[in-house]
């Protein structure tokens, strides 16, 4: 490899045919680290007329007067490739002391003397302070020598897990929740299409893995609970007057909430349920309050979503780690924002009696409030609640999430539009992001605080004896 050019912090490498470079690797030059974010041919002055009077002119009407050693060598010069690098920053010292400091203030390299190589990753992980060994890796960096890399618990924050449809995006949270459980790290997940209700089953049979005793369902319109399910109720004497009011949209400050008020301040400290709310309602006198509160108590009882459970108990009986899942697929989607907006009342509570908690949003956009998610990510983080947003757009999340921003983590993505967006979160140049285009299924980029802000090309590893699923279901078996 031979430095040509630098522009900006663009560096430009001429490398041989037969060395075999991939995109995301980091190249030392001297001092000095780049990341590879695009390769091309090289475009070498005559190279152009040399394959134009190969393509088109036919062998067997053209005759080469060249020197034998001289064909072979155009041959070659045409397939060199020009390596597009993102320059980083530069290290000073030796090991073991050796630091990486970013930004570039000196340029010292020689055309005819630096020597670009391929940077060992165990030494850029050492660089970067990132654990040279890791006993259970998330995945394995997507380099040509592997590393394998983790995503530590101690590394989260406001995380971010995007991609397309069938990138691997789904697969990786999903890792990442079993991780967190090894980690005994408490996590509550918003499942909209039930694709983590299995997670605790070894095989399509149902037999149950090593993480079945860890993981409890809330399955709404469960009657009985299983080995695994519980049924997932919200328990009037664990909301207030104002949250039923606002669940089942009474006006505030109307006369029928005032009417709740006086029901719940009757009933405080006391076990109740709708039966004893609808028999308050019908002695009240007025006919307009009795018909609206009616209306309300027989839509609460018809969505069956109100009745006895404990939510905060059964979150703390998995206190030593362990994920909560949460049902949501199968329910109206005014059915999924009542649950949901029960649980975002309870979580702070839950933080409290736990010391912190994570939390998964799948598709958060369904079913939780815009102001409500910029709530999460604003003041609940200061409680010790550490919010994971995984979606197929990340343009439907507000600009607040890529503002407080992380980690980033991103499978493939070609909508300009979407890539615009999370260059919002300053985690990323734009020429990095651009690079999200060319990932290949399975494979991400990874960037934030578990990765000392550096991006890293990410193959997300196979895990064994648990059904993962979300697999989208053909049209034709």
């Amino acid at each position: 490899m031979k430095v040509l050019t630098k522009e900006g912090d663009i560096i430009k490498i001429l490398a041989d045919p037969e060395e075999r470079v991939r995109l995301g690797e980091s190249i030392l030059i001297d001092n000095i680290i780049a990341q590879v974010v695009e390769i091309q041919f090289a475009d070498v002055p005559g190279v152009l007329e040399h394959l134009l009077r190969k393509s088109l002119v036919p062998e067997s009407q053209t005759t080469e007067n060249l020197q034998p050693e001289l064909k072979p060598f155009l041959d070659r010069l045409a397939d060199h490739k020009l390596l597009i690098g993102k320059i980083r920053g530069n290290i000073e010292g030796k090991e073991p002391n050796i630091k990486f400091r970013r930004g570039l203030t000196e340029f010292n390299l020689s055309r005819s003397s630096s020597r670009p190589k391929i940077l060992d990753e165990s030494l850029l992980f050492n660089i970067l302070g990132l654990p040279v060994t890791v006993p259970k890796p998330w995945g394995k960096t997507a380099s040509s020598d592997p590393h394998d890399i983790d995503f530590p618990a101690t590394k989260f924050g406001i995380n971010l897990v995007t991609g397309m449809k069938e990138s691997g995006k789904s697969y990786a949270s999903k890792k990442l929740l079993l991780r967190l459980i090894e980690q005994k790290v408490v996590t509550i997940v918003f499942d909209l299409n039930a694709e983590y209700v299995n997670l605790w089953k070894k095989d399509k049979e149902g037999n149950p893995n090593g993480y079945a005793s860890y993981i409890k369902v809330l399955t709404p319109y469960r009657d009985q609970p299983t080995a695994q399910e519980i049924p997932f109720h919200i328990p009037l004497s664990e909301i207030s007057a104002d949250d039923f009011a606002r669940l089942m949209n009474v006006p505030e400050m109307s006369a029928m909430h005032q009417n709740l008020m006086q029901f719940w301040n009757d009933h405080r400290g006391q076990a109740f349920d709708l039966n004893d709310i609808q028999q308050f309602v019908n002695s009240i006198q007025q006919l307009e309050v009795r018909t609206g509160l009616q209306t309300r108590v027989r839509t609460a009882m018809g969505s069956r979503l109100f009745g006895p459970m404990n939510f905060t108990d059964t979150v703390l009986q998995l206190k030593g780690g362990g994920a909560l899942i949460l049902n949501l697929a199968g329910i109206k989607g005014w059915q999924r924002k009542i649950l949901v907006s029960f649980v975002l009342t309870k979580l702070e509570e839950v933080a409290q009696k736990i010391g912190s908690l994570s939390v998964f949003f799948e598709e958060a956009h369904l079913y939780v409030e815009s102001q409500n998610i910029i709530d999460i990510v604003t003041r609940m983080r200061h409680l010790g609640i550490y919010p994971t947003f995984i979606t197929n757009v990340p343009s439907t999340l507000p600009d607040e999430i890529y503002t407080l921003l992380d980690n980033l983590v991103s499978f493939l993505i070609l909508n300009e539009g979407d890539l615009n967006h999370i260059a919002r979160s300053g985690k990323i140049d734009v020429e990095t992001i651009a690079t999200l285009k060319f990932l290949e299924q399975g494979k991400c980029m990874i960037v934030g605080r578990a990765t000392a802000n550096y991006p890293l090309f990410v193959e997300i590893t196979a895990v064994s004896n648990v059904v993962m699923g979300g697999e989208t279901r053909p049209l034709v078996s």
